[in-house]
């Protein structure tokens, strides 16, 4: 009876480590999740879009866990269209939807460079613009990677990481407690060269 209770327990357990896992969300710089949109992109039809840039955000603030991936594309004919995909959902069951907005502006693009993206570049990317966050603050969460091209192509990033202001990041408002925050972001080259914006 124990090796049955034990074995029912560890069954349990995995059970609720694998369930676990879809619950929560890898962090966007983990490679569970890069590699989650590295799949997206590369599901696109190529024949019939040009991936103008992509985005993920996290799926609560200053959580850090993968949220959306957000593609905007651009067909043959230059219509823009865009396309919402949520974290353990088909990529399928994000609609690829005209964006009428964009459609107006008509401006031609250089295709995102899928096969440029590197993991362990854009981690060392993260390291180093954490680095920069001013003194007095401290990192508190990913807030978001954008991958894009320059004008020649090149395949470009802008990193939003998440800060808290040290010893004043949370305040009581009524009955809530409220974290104050602030969002830093920094723009990497081609070469790597990772810039805060101002």
């Amino acid at each position: 009876m124990k090796i049955k209770n034990l074995l029912l327990g560890l069954f349990s357990v995995l059970v609720l480590m694998s369930s676990c896992s879809q619950i929560f969300p890898p962090d966007i710089d983990s490679d569970e999740a890069l590699d989650e949109v590295i799949n997206a992109l590369n599901e696109v039809d190529k024949d019939t879009y040009k991936i103008k840039y992509a985005k993920v955000t996290e799926k609560e603030k200053l959580s850090s866990e993968f949220g959306m991936l957000y593609i905007s594309l651009q067909d043959m004919e230059g219509k823009e269209y865009s396309q919402n995909i949520f974290y353990n959902m088909p990529t399928d069951g994000g609609e690829i939807k005209e964006d009428l907005i964009q459609s107006k502006k008509k401006k031609d693009v250089k295709p995102l460079d899928i096969d440029a993206i590197n993991k362990e570049n854009i981690r060392k990317y993260i390291e180093e613009a954490k680095g920069m966050i001013p003194e007095g603050y401290s990192f508190k969460s990913m807030g978001g990677i954008e991958f894009n091209s320059d004008k020649e192509g090149n395949l470009i990033y802008k990193l939003t990481l998440n800060a808290t202001e040290d010893g004043n990041s949370t305040k009581v408002q009524g009955r809530n407690i409220v974290t104050e925050y602030y969002e830093f972001t920094y723009d990497v080259d081609k070469d790597g060269n990772v810039t805060m914006k101002d």
